[in-house]
């Protein structure tokens, strides 16, 4: 049973007002290195499952090679992460973290936790655990609708009007989820500091 246009409106309202807030507390976040850029962040705890290829890196962290290129480069100048060459194809190379990054993603964690227990100080045990399962079954949602999206998106081109077009609001067409919570990576929509809220959004 689908839910209501309606509903369907205003939970795009609700969604797309947090991926702002996270937006905007991620630009007044405290770094935890003062020469590596938050969204870099994302790469690093991905990084910290093991090494891997940037094309890998880059479908993980929902990001294009060129833009995630630029990152590990920066990374690497920092001593964060290090580029070993790929012995299966010279054209290529493996990317991998290194102790200063592992201790980055540490201190990351720390910084996210601390926030997260200061706001949600008046919760009950239960309504937290309510709101992360919550939250992991909408990431994988979100997550496995992507080529629903894009057959939307390419009917829109076509001059279609697509049926179930995205409610006034919602993710289509609003801001992408870009920010994370402090010392987390970061969904598509995450809060100041690193990952994303949760799923497989390439944050954790």
């Amino acid at each position: 049973m689908g839910i209501s246009e309606q509903a369907a409106s205003e939970l795009g309202t609700s969604v797309v007002r947090l991926v702002k807030l996270f937006s905007a507390m991620r630009q007044v976040a405290p770094k935890v290195h003062p020469g590596v850029d938050t969204s870099s962040y994302p790469i690093l705890f991905v990084l910290a499952r093991g090494p891997m290829r940037v094309s890998a890196l880059a479908e993980s962290i929902h990001s294009d090679v060129s833009t995630v290129s630029r990152q590990v480069s920066a990374l690497a100048a920092h001593g964060l992460v290090e580029k070993i060459a790929d012995t299966e194809d010279r054209r290529a190379f493996i990317v991998t973290i290194t102790p200063a990054g592992a201790d980055v993603i540490e201190r990351l964690q720390h910084q996210r936790c601390r926030w997260f227990q200061a706001m949600l100080e008046d919760w009950e045990p239960v309504e937290v655990e309510a709101l992360r399962t919550s939250l992991d079954r909408f990431s994988a949602e979100v997550e496995g609708s992507k080529e629903g999206l894009l057959a939307m998106h390419r009917q829109s081109q076509h001059g279609a009007a697509p049926s179930g077009t995205a409610p006034s609001g919602a993710a289509p067409g609003g801001p992408a989820p870009s920010g994370a919570a402090p010392g987390g990576p970061a969904p598509s929509g995450a809060a100041p500091g690193g990952t994303t809220p949760s799923g497989n959004v390439g944050d954790r």
